[in-house]
């Protein structure tokens, strides 16, 4: 029995390395095509450090949650395109660095990478469902991806003076009802499929 155990608990530390593994080996390999459009696209170095530090800060949470999870197997081609679609949103996220200076900023490539990033949502989901390794972390990640897109997008499009700063609160709505969950634990139940 006890040998089982080990057993048991020696499978499940490689399941945990072998998606640490998969996951880590997508970020490091996409850093660098990231960064150097990053590097194209933001003017200036804090814009730079603040899209690298957030693709770090947003690498380690997505490590942590996938590990967490404890029921994939690899990170999977899906969770790869959004964690592609994430690092397009730090690379946008950046541009908040100088977005009072609108006119350092080239709104048709942030636009690009934001229609790259809302096409590529597209994929990921199918790409769960034609490979079967739809996971209930995949499926957070990709709306935790699009919340954080919309969040900054809103940001951006508020700050640089295109509109008014109500535009904001339509980016906040997801952080405002999962606040609101907190109040009120009926909205934490699971929502019926879409």
């Amino acid at each position: 029995m006890f040998r089982d155990q080990t057993i048991a608990a020696e499978n499940g530390w490689r399941r945990i390395f072998a998606v640490a593994d998969d996951a880590r080996v997508t970020m490091a390999l996409l850093a660098i095509p990231l960064m150097v459009i990053g590097v194209a696209v933001l003017p200036t170095g804090p814009a730079i450090t603040l899209a690298l530090a957030l693709y770090a800060i947003a690498g380690g949470m997505v490590l942590y949650f996938a590990v967490r999870t404890g029921n994939m197997q690899r990170f999977g081609p899906a969770n790869r395109v959004t964690w592609l679609r994430t690092g397009l949103t730090t690379i946008i996220a950046g541009a908040l660095a100088v977005a009072d200076t609108p006119a350092l900023l080239n709104w048709w490539i942030i636009g690009a990478l934001a229609g790259a990033a809302l096409a590529l949502d597209g994929l990921d989901g199918w790409l769960a469902r034609h490979h079967a390794v739809s996971s209930p972390f995949g499926a957070r990640f990709d709306m935790e991806t699009d919340a954080a897109l919309i969040l900054v997008l809103s940001l951006l499009i508020g700050v640089s003076d295109k509109t008014g700063l109500w535009i904001i609160a339509a980016g906040a709505l997801r952080y405002v009802f999962v606040a609101a969950g907190r109040v009120w634990p009926v909205l934490t139940k699971p929502l019926p499929p879409s």
